[in-house]
């Protein structure tokens, strides 16, 4: 659920106070844990800089400056204004950027978001929200192929015919999943020889038995649960480990982040609730809609226009005061 609107992506500069040395960068995974940009700067996520990272290890991260400088629902957008951030700044010696890409210069694609690939007749590729030109056609650059065979053996990808004695096959064609007790793995329409057994063994997914010369018998290869009988552990970076003990000094028992909200609408995230006056963030939502019939969640009402939503409302219907 989104609380109240769409997360945008953001750009953010992280400035060591002892140093004066300072960091751009842009953030967009944290939409996908449902997380606004404030929710989540310098407190589930401390940058991928690993120069900042060995700074947080010196002065501890209580001695840094973290700043959203601004938000936006375009991915690109927000990626090339981090770039001219860092192109303005990086001839100052405290900026711990190493370089940049110039959005006037290159032509290389790196964001392909929304965009959909083209090709024309001589196999050139475009990334495009539109179509490039008449003679683009959308797809990829082995749109049209299909896998050709010869003698049942070799296989190639191709959008015609290789040469004399190919034939159209679909690359796995016949052929089974064999494994041996070492943990090798092929695919083939026989047996390959001694000591192989038919099926994947575990290797593709899940702790399987395999049969062989009549016995059932576990691969050792096999997957395993590798965190049974572990605890799991955080550090100040949030990242997690599984282990039977502490790993070091900077290890905490993970205990997992909770949203809580107060009187005011403010939001606070922590394993642990802030004070008296906080509530888990999901009790008291309630629905509410407007006379457009667009419905929201929130604690209180978002404006005078709105009014709770019962579900035996159509979407049109009276205005009514709140």
């Amino acid at each position: 659920m989104t609380y109240l609107g769409t997360i945008p992506y953001y750009v953010y500069k992280i400035t060591c106070i002892p140093t004066g040395e300072f960091y751009w960068g842009s953030r967009y995974n944290h939409i996908k844990t449902n997380h606004q940009p404030e929710e989540d700067l310098w407190i589930r996520y401390y940058t991928s800089s690993d120069v900042i990272r060995a700074l947080i290890v010196e002065y501890s991260k209580d001695q840094f400056q973290a700043e959203i400088v601004c938000v936006g629902l375009d991915r690109d957008s927000i990626f090339w204004l981090e770039q001219d951030f860092i192109r303005d700044s990086i001839s100052d010696p405290r900026c711990l950027n190493g370089h940049y890409i110039n959005r006037e210069t290159t032509d290389k694609i790196f964001l392909t978001s929304g965009k959909s690939s083209w090709i024309n007749n001589n196999g050139d590729r475009k990334f495009s929200i539109e179509c490039p030109g008449p003679e683009w056609i959308q797809g990829s650059i082995h749109t049209g192929s299909k896998y050709w065979t010869k003698d049942g053996e070799s296989n190639v990808f191709s959008k015609s015919c290789p040469g004399e004695g190919w034939t159209p096959a679909k690359r796995f064609h016949g052929t089974k999943w064999w494994h041996t007790l070492d943990g090798s793995l092929t695919r083939a329409q026989e047996c390959p020889g001694p000591g192989w057994m038919i099926g994947s063994g575990g290797k593709l997914g899940g702790n399987k038995q395999t049969k062989s010369n009549g016995i059932r018998q576990r691969c050792p290869a096999a997957k395993s649960n590798q965190s049974k009988g572990k605890k799991k552990w955080t550090n100040q970076f949030g990242k997690v480990k599984f282990s039977g003990e502490c790993p070091g000094t900077d290890w905490t028992p993970y205990r997992p982040h909770t949203k809580w909200i107060d009187a005011d609408g403010n939001i606070e995230s922590s394993t642990s609730r802030p004070g008296p006056e906080w509530t888990h963030i999901s009790q008291g939502i309630k629905v509410w809609i407007n006379p457009e019939g667009t419905r929201v969640r929130a604690h209180t009402c978002p404006g005078l226009e709105w009014i709770l939503y019962h579900v035996s409302m159509s979407k049109s219907y009276a205005t009514s005061s709140v």
